[in-house]
């Protein structure tokens, strides 16, 4: 008990040091989760993305600049003349057919709404993957402290080992095996140390706060049953899926397209106003001028084609991301249902009479009515129970988290 009351004041001093370096102190799940959601550099950059959206929002519906004209001729057949010079300078305007602006706006407003549902999208696949590195931590936490408590009781055994061989009871091959034991236990412990260091790496990149930060996590892996009907879950999901409005959303962008390719019929018009001066006479000119589609069935009839075919493919496209959606939705509903199964039986069955079992069977050897090599035999059964029990409850846990995003994909090609 010293021992441990050493590691906690000592634990307690580096993490408060820590904790001021990067301004964390005790963790919970929910401010893991806010943290990402502020620090996370995809989070961030979804942001950015919004702020590009509508900044080429803004260039598509921008009017052209004006240009300033200006000509001076000189006739120098005429040098005794006040008549041998022309001078005319004006502004010209050139703008769009009315309806390609309209259309070239619904664009980049869809665009824009796009961009948002990305923003959406990757948030809550942010905090899935929080909730999964934050739960992964806390399971190898509690994997430690049955290592620790395994350590333990393998040290006292051990030491029981001795006295008993001193008093001619056992041979000395049972003290080897023991510490043969224990040696594998502390091995193992420090394997589960590396992959937890590992673990919290991963869990501090995700929330984007320094790699090396130390926290305290705080919120437990609890067991909260999951009930949901499998049609409510795939209707819930399908109707809340980012994926799928982006999906239908860039679809509506490319029958805008087509659309505007189809105006690509109608004429461009440019608009000049300039005041001319030849000799001694001032005028004043107004000037029109348009495009014509002269060779329509080139690019104009391309343009519409190639829209066509667009629209074709990804309403295909469409059709089979929703199924894949649909299976990836009932593949994590099916892992949620499976790791429950499990947990409710190591609850119910396993381990009520594991740890009562395991006290008996140290109690038997202490006492001579259970050899050491029977005890080990429950010493396994127990780590690895234990440590099963753990693993499930994280899959469980980790499935939960896969089953609210199996609605989305984190990468769409768009």
């Amino acid at each position: 008990m010293k021992i441990y009351a050493v590691v906690i004041v000592t634990f307690s001093f580096i993490f408060s040091v820590s904790a001021e370096d990067n301004n964390f102190n005790e963790l919970t799940l929910e401010d893991a989760i806010k943290i990402a959601l502020s620090n996370n550099s995809e989070i961030n950059g979804a942001k950015k993305s919004i702020e590009i959206t509508r900044s080429r929002k803004l260039q598509i519906i921008s009017i052209p600049d004006v240009e300033l004209y200006g000509e001076w001729v000189d006739y120098p057949d005429y040098p005794l003349s006040d008549e041998n010079e022309e001078i005319k300078f004006g502004l010209y305007q050139s703008f769009d057919f009315p309806l390609k602006i309209a259309l070239r706006k619904d664009i980049a407003e869809a665009s824009e709404e796009i961009a948002s549902l990305k923003l959406e999208k990757v948030q809550s696949l942010i905090i899935s993957d929080v909730k999964k590195a934050y739960y992964r931590v806390v399971s190898y936490m509690q994997i430690k402290q049955i290592l620790e408590h395994i350590i333990e009781i393998l040290e006292r055994l051990a030491s029981i080992a001795v006295i008993k061989y001193q008093a001619g009871e056992i041979m000395y091959l049972e003290i080897s095996r023991l510490n043969i034991e224990l040696a594998d236990a502390r091995n193992e412990l420090i394997e589960l140390e590396k992959e937890l260091n590992k673990e919290k790496y991963n869990l501090n990149i995700i929330l984007g706060i320094k790699p090396d930060s130390s926290l305290t996590l705080v919120t437990d892996m609890p067991y909260t049953p999951f009930e949901k009907d499998f049609v409510f879950v795939e209707d819930e999901l399908l109707k809340s899926s980012k994926t799928l409005k982006i999906s239908e959303i860039f679809t509506e962008t490319r029958r805008i397209s087509k659309s505007l390719s189809k105006l690509s019929y109608a004429p461009d018009f440019n608009v000049g106003l300039y005041k001319v001066k030849s000799g001694s006479v001032d005028g004043i000119g107004f000037e029109l001028t348009m495009t014509v589609p002269l060779y329509f069935w080139f690019r104009q009839k391309g343009e519409i084609n190639e829209a066509n075919a667009s629209i074709d493919s990804l309403e295909i496209e469409n059709l089979a991301l929703r199924r894949s959606l649909i299976s990836s939705i009932k593949i994590a509903y099916e892992s949620v249902n499976t790791y429950q199964f499990q947990l409710r039986k190591y609850q119910t069955v396993v381990l009520p009479e594991l740890e009562s079992s395991f006290d008996i069977a140290i109690v038997n050897y202490q006492n001579g009515q259970l050899s050491l090599f029977a005890l080990l035999d429950f010493y396994r059964t127990f780590k690895s129970i234990k440590i099963n029990y753990l693993n499930t409850l994280f899959n469980y846990q980790s499935a939960l988290a896969d089953l609210e995003v199996s609605n989305e994909t984190r990468y769409l090609e768009e």
